[in-house]
């Protein structure tokens, strides 16, 4: 089926709409708070060591300024924020945590983090000076990776272990990303060690289907947990300095190879997880500068490549650090569609430390 292009601008037309009421709402739930008879208003000095903490991470940064909102939580609830242990709003650049108890819940199961009020205020901080630096909307994923994995030496600085701040601070988020990306690789994993027969499975009815997995969900929960412990774990590390560092050649530049190829092969895996057709990539190119560093900004890298090495680049970062691989692809080309504004889409490759 092919979407003429009055139909496609109209679809454009309403999102746009869409967008600007969500925005709208948002403003006026942001006014409501504020104005709430039972707000409080926090500003530095009041829990002075968790502005501290951001702001020796991030000199300059303008922490020390920012207001924060503690609200009643039921009247948060009321206006639909269940559950959340605070929020950091981007449009109108305003941080609101809830009064007590901390607590956040994933929406996959019951499984509760234990955090306090100035670990809060810490994550959210970093929220605020993570907006402020950086140039492009970055994911959700990688959002939240930098302010749990900045969060760690404050943690620590408490006397928590790793397994704590894990188990207490990042886990719902982590169960929550494992959940809906490795969904379907838990599910296989627990089917085959308890001698199912997988492509049999797919057949099944989805009523069949179900019943399986409900009788295999403990064994799915923590296969879940257990990946999502690993995840966090490797974000502790990450952030501590840890990491063990991949290839570094001589002098101040730090080498890295990769193959598109690869990267192609990774899109593909990407796509289906996402009910995608691998047809569909047909478009995809080298950027220049394709690497993020912690903060999500661009890095600058050397790379050469191309015909002559069979599209082997060798890239060369002049900087230390954790970066990532940012892969931009285009999935329905440069032509579709017509007279619109071409989509394109990104992968963030894991994080490596040089």
């Amino acid at each position: 089926m092919v979407m003429m292009f009055s139909e496609y601008q109209k679809k454009v037309d309403q999102f746009a709409e869409d967008y600007k009421k969500m925005g709208e709402n948002l403003k006026n739930n942001i006014e409501k708070i504020k104005n709430h008879s039972d707000t409080r208003i926090i500003k530095y000095p009041n829990h002075k060591e968790s502005f501290d903490y951001v702001d020796g991470l991030f000199c300059n940064s303008g922490v020390k300024e920012v207001t924060i909102y503690q609200c009643n939580r039921p009247f948060l609830e009321k206006l639909g924020y269940k559950g959340v242990g605070g929020f950091f709003e981007k449009i109108m650049k305003t941080i609101v945590i809830p009064d007590l108890p901390f607590e956040t819940i994933s929406k996959k199961n019951d499984i509760v983090a234990k955090i306090t009020i100035d670990e809060v205020l810490v994550h959210e901080l970093l929220h605020y000076v993570s907006d402020s630096h950086k140039k492009q909307t970055i994911s959700m994923e990688l959002e939240e990776e930098f302010a749990y994995g900045n969060s760690v030496g404050y943690l620590k600085s408490k006397g928590y272990t790793n397994e704590e701040i894990v188990k207490n601070n990042f886990m719902p988020f982590l169960y929550s990303v494992t959940y809906s990306r490795y969904g379907g690789e838990v599910l296989k994993e627990v089917l085959q060690e308890n001698g199912y027969d997988v492509s049999q499975f797919k057949k099944e009815l989805p009523i069949k289907q179900k019943k399986i997995i409900e009788k295999n969900k403990k064994a799915i929960h923590q296969r879940t947990i257990d990946k999502a412990f690993k995840k966090g774990m490797e974000i502790i590390d990450i952030y501590s300095g840890k990491k063990e560092e991949i290839k570094i050649e001589s002098g101040n530049c730090k080498f890295m190879d990769f193959d598109w190829k690869e990267v192609c092969m990774a899109l593909y895996v990407y796509a289906n997880s996402k009910g995608e057709k691998f047809e569909e990539f047909r478009s995809m190119e080298k950027r220049d500068d394709p690497f993020i560093d912690s903060n999500g900004e661009r890095v600058s890298a050397d790379i050469s490549g191309g015909i002559d090495t069979k599209y082997t680049y060798k890239c060369i970062i002049n900087s230390q650090g954790t970066f990532r691989l940012v892969v931009v692809y285009v999935p329905y080309g440069y032509t579709f569609p017509v007279g619109g504004k071409v989509l394109e889409q990104t992968v963030t490759g894991p994080p490596f430390t040089l």
